[in-house]
């Protein structure tokens, strides 16, 4: 057994669309030993992250949790021995000194997000840095906004040192992950966002935001970081970028209320979930996205203003191919 005391960083949702790419940064940029959560534990951390440096490898320590099943949350703080890849190590003797936290989409009646954070102070982690949006402000009925009105009033407290509120506007890689299926049967990409204009953003700006928030003296950490990218695009923009790049004509097609409700239930997606989309896409639609594209950094009020430089057309070029036709019968193979 190996006693471990070099100091570490916890990423919860570390191998997620955001968690990854900062992963990587944490690992190549720093030499903080990082506690990643799976519900896998090791085995669900990807194999190319031990391929980031050359000390990866030591330096990623796997350790299983789960959302739903809240005896998995003392495992990110215990004392007890716990089996970590091919090693034993005592997870109790790492010093986590920050946290960054991706909440779960869903849940915003339930405090379990609440209680990791508790623990995470309960155990003087002194900086939490927070995954939300740009489109709920501190306290609304978003379970980001709830834990950053939670982590205010720790701070107010004195219970929390630092802590960092991520506000990215909608991800670039959306329309992979939400909107490919629509864009190669359809021609189309589908919302209620109207003529509502939208800072659109890649993870790579998000992750190096959080990076500096999670390593950063504390001092120059702001409380919020309001992050897009470089434009402002309406949809109907985009579906005029996607035209150019894929070289076919794709449409901007307005849903109802009613038709969106119904396509994502339809998709599978758990109502609550559902909801929180339909009202990002109100929000949206009536200029929110393009009023927080348009704030100034403001040292008052702790915020700052992050623009990143990759442009959306940037972005779709370079994955021109999971827009083609050819990838519909790839994918069926």
């Amino acid at each position: 057994m190996s006693s471990i005391e070099e100091p570490a960083i916890l990423l919860v949702g570390g191998t997620g669309t955001t968690g990854l790419p900062l992963s990587k940064l944490l690992l190549s940029k720093t030499d903080y030993t990082l506690l990643i959560t799976s519900r896998r534990g090791s085995q669900g951390i990807p194999a190319d992250l031990f391929e980031t440096c050359s000390n990866a490898g030591a330096r990623i320590k796997g350790v299983n949790f789960d959302w739903d099943d809240r005896s998995t949350f003392e495992n990110l703080f215990s004392d007890e021995t716990r089996a970590v890849g091919t090693d034993e190590i005592t997870l109790g003797s790492l010093k986590v000194e920050a946290m960054y936290l991706v909440p779960p989409y869903t849940g915003y009646t339930d405090n379990s997000a609440r209680v990791l954070v508790d623990l995470a102070v309960e155990h003087e982690v002194s900086r939490i840095v927070l995954l939300s949006d740009t489109l709920h402000e501190k306290g609304e009925l978003s379970i980001g906004a709830k834990l950053q009105e939670y982590l205010h009033e720790l701070k107010k407290a004195g219970k929390i040192e630092t802590y960092a509120v991520l506000r990215p506007s909608w991800f670039y890689r959306n329309f992979i992950q939400l909107d490919r299926g629509d864009i190669l049967q359809n021609n189309q990409i589908s919302s209620m966002k109207e003529d509502g204009r939208i800072g659109w953003v890649s993870v790579a700006t998000i992750a190096e935001t959080a990076l500096h928030a999670l390593v950063d003296d504390h001092a120059e950490v702001a409380e919020q970081y309001i992050i897009t990218g470089p434009n402002l695009h309406s949809c109907d923009d985009t579906a005029a970028i996607l035209t150019q790049v894929l070289g076919r004509e794709i449409r901007h097609h307005r849903l109802t209320l009613a038709d969106f409700l119904s396509r994502w239930s339809e998709a599978g997606f758990p109502k609550e979930y559902v909801d929180f989309l339909a009202t990002c896409d109100q929000r949206a639609a009536s200029g929110k996205d393009e009023a927080m594209f348009n704030l100034e950094s403001d040292p008052r009020s702790s915020l700052k203003r992050v623009k990143g430089s990759e442009t959306l057309e940037d972005y779709l070029r370079d994955n021109e191919s999971m827009f083609t036709r050819s990838r519909i019968d790839d994918d069926a193979l």
